[in-house]
């Protein structure tokens, strides 16, 4: 008989700690004033893959991150303080899997928007989202110092990534955050308990990255590399998710 993913205490006291947690420790942005016209010739994309072989993902980064550790959960965070703006991945192993659990994947779910709320954000917008087959919501969150968080979380097996873009300068980021967005990848195969056939996933679709931006000097002081420069992602075997990952690369300012 199917048992409460809530039994394990997991959710929702886990899950909100979680996120707020998440959310606390992203570095700060700061509001920009209006930029003024740039007249500096383009320069190269600063965005490459940045790979986790412990997280078992992949994604594009503006710069390296960092890497910090907190109570199980690892993070990477890029922080452009010119462009007031933060970059975040977070992965924590769940002692069960909540794709197997009665209720499992609705709780978790649960709990981290629970989180949001509880430290003052307020979700705008929610959308359901998968990746690989495995389940993945998608939050936009406004919170209580004006700064816009678009936050997408996803379970894979018995664990949880959530990757997130925070800013208040989002009028000429949103092809960035986009881009970031779009460009997350897994590895299944190295995560505890993947199996996305028997996962009671919802009604979802698979993102895909938008077309590339025309360079102007307002959005896109910096260009991204041509195709054949673009690293490859080695986490994702498929010639379609390469293909997305190389065109995600392209929508970056």
């Amino acid at each position: 008989m199917p048992v409460s993913f809530s039994s394990h205490r997991i959710a929702p006291a886990m899950l909100r700690c979680l996120s707020v947690a998440i959310l606390l420790g992203a570095p700060s942005v700061t509001l920009l004033d209006a930029a003024p016209a740039l007249t500096q010739k383009p320069t190269k994309s600063i965005w490459k893959v940045f790979k986790s072989d412990a997280g078992g993902f992949s994604l594009l980064m503006p710069g390296q991150p960092i890497e910090s550790q907190s109570d199980g959960v690892t993070s990477y965070s890029v922080t452009r303080a010119k462009e007031a703006v933060t970059y975040t991945v977070s992965f924590i192993d769940f002692p069960v899997n909540p794709t197997q659990e009665k209720n499992g994947i609705t709780e978790a779910f649960t709990g981290i928007k629970d989180g949001i709320v509880e430290e003052g954000g307020k979700i705008s917008q929610e959308q359901t989202v998968a990746i690989k087959g495995f389940p993945g919501k998608e939050l936009r969150v406004s919170m209580p110092d004006g700064a816009l968080t678009r936050v997408r979380s996803y379970i894979v097996g018995k664990r949880l990534y959530l990757v997130m873009a925070s800013t208040n300068n989002e009028k000429n980021l949103k092809r960035s955050l986009q881009g970031f967005l779009d460009s997350f990848r897994v590895k299944p195969e190295v995560i505890p308990e993947a199996i996305p056939e028997k996962a009671p996933l919802p009604k979802s679709f698979t993102p895909k990255p938008s077309r590339p931006p025309a360079a102007t000097p307002s959005t896109a002081p910096t260009v991204a590399p041509s195709p054949a420069a673009t690293p490859s992602p080695a986490t994702d075997a498929s010639t379609e998710a390469s293909a997305s990952l190389r065109s995600a690369s392209q929508v970056f300012c």
